[in-house]
């Protein structure tokens, strides 16, 4: 039986509030765009807040990078991302760090963080820029943020990550309702790179970010849950246009899961020259990628090997069940170098290399335990990809894919989720 996110009742978002501290002296410091507030800048309110004080910014854009210094404070906007914005101005350093011992009762809500450009970390490797939108090296709360046209060589948009002094466990920062857009790195983890962090990723955005090689929206080198989530258009120029597990082997080799989610049009275009997987690349590890939806996953321009949507490589023991895979230029799933994992109760339908189902180099009697079948996607056309009442995604055997239930069909009120609607949302 795989487990799914509807037999993990805990990856509920937990409520905001519950994370703030019962502090009777907490203070509320106000910051508008003139500088007429309790503070002049954002930088200064944190400078003077103690842990458990409220930072709430009107709208207006900020030009400065902050930190949260070790302080456990709420920082939030009054009217939310859309209307106030952190820029960075592309000037050297990351737009937000936690970087001193910050817990989850650290929050930053509602900002659109913009024109950073990482932060180097000497001690780390020389000449390296990490993080351009946030440098995470503790365990805060990062919830209802647009990280958006940010840059770094590695994390464009973000570094999570537990620095190598921090002690006996990894951290526990959360990354929930963030839409993370256009941010590039010029190696590693477009939207995000994320190392050594026990981190559940749930109801993100990720949309047309890009990696000069590996992870166009995550590189991971960690065990993760990625649930629930939307995977837009990334890119990368060689491995995981949208996710790159690059996870080490062995007794202690790390689990994930990569549940509900949903990934429309993903590419790399193998400017490397090399192999790739369009949607996730996963090497080596153990885990599960279930109950999602790929659709429309490519590769651009000419080069060496074959991809997939889902490419395994070495991999320990990997289920994959429950999802949908429509409209490959490639395989839906490629096996390499020995990779061990099961494939059953999958819908296949108009993917292009190989067989009709489009699977390659996975052994067993795959064919038997999926279904080549038309799902019925409401309409595909305009970028709505839920199902119809009637689709066998919602058969006997499911349910299949990232939506468990019906979005059209008789009896069914929807407003559908075009593509145009959901960039005017974010631009």
């Amino acid at each position: 039986m795989f487990m799914t996110r509807r037999t993990i009742a805990g990856y509920a978002a937990p409520a905001l509030m519950l994370l703030l501290p019962s502090i009777a002296s907490a203070r509320t410091w106000h910051v508008f765009e003139d500088g007429s507030g309790d503070a002049p800048t954002i930088q200064a309110a944190i400078d003077s807040s103690t842990s458990g004080d409220v930072v709430l910014v009107s709208p207006g854009t900020y030009y400065e990078h902050i930190n949260f210094n070790g302080k456990d404070i709420h920082l939030l906007s009054s009217t939310g991302a859309a209307s106030t914005i952190i820029d960075g101005n592309q000037e050297p350093g990351s737009v937000v760090t936690f970087e001193n011992g910050e817990t989850n009762a650290a929050i930053l809500e509602g900002f659109t963080l913009t024109g950073g450009t990482g932060t180097s970390i000497p001690a780390w490797v020389p000449d390296i820029l990490w993080g351009g939108g946030i440098l995470c090296l503790a365990e805060p709360t990062i919830t209802s943020c647009i990280i958006k046209a940010n840059s770094a060589d590695d994390g464009g948009g973000v570094l999570m990550v537990t620095p190598p002094n921090a002690g006996l466990r990894p951290y526990r920062p959360v990354f929930q309702e963030n839409q993370v857009i256009e941010n590039v790195a010029r190696s590693l983890g477009g939207g995000m790179e994320i190392g050594d962090v026990e981190l559940t990723l749930s109801s993100n955005k990720f949309i047309r970010n890009r990696a000069a090689s590996d992870g166009g929206a995550l590189r991971i080198y960690t065990g993760i849950e990625i649930v629930g989530n939307q995977f837009w258009e990334n890119s990368a120029g060689n491995c995981g246009g949208a996710i790159e597990f690059d996870l080490n082997p062995g007794p202690n080799r790390p689990a994930f899961m990569v549940s509900g989610n949903l990934f429309v049009r993903n590419y790399t275009d193998r400017s490397g020259g090399t192999t790739s997987g369009t949607d996730i690349t996963c090497l080596a590890g153990r885990g599960v990628i279930a109950e999602n939806t790929f659709v429309g996953f490519q590769e651009d321009n000419e080069g060496s090997g074959e991809v997939g949507a889902v490419r395994l490589i070495a991999t320990e023991g990997v289920e994959i069940g429950r999802n949908i895979f429509q409209g490959s230029t490639s395989y839906a799933v490629l096996c390499q170098e020995t990779a061990q994992a099961t494939f059953q109760g999958n819908i296949l339908w108009m993917n292009a290399t190989g067989t009709v189902g489009s699977v390659g180099g996975c052994l067993g009697d795959w064919e038997e335990s999926n279904f080549l079948v038309d799902p019925l996607f409401c309409d595909p056309f305009t970028d709505n990809f839920t199902v119809s009442k009637d689709s066998p995604a919602l058969g006997e055997h499911g349910p299949i894919g990232a939506f468990p239930n019906p979005g059209c069909g008789d009896g069914v009120a929807v407003e559908s989720a075009t593509w145009g609607r959901i960039k005017a949302r974010y631009e």
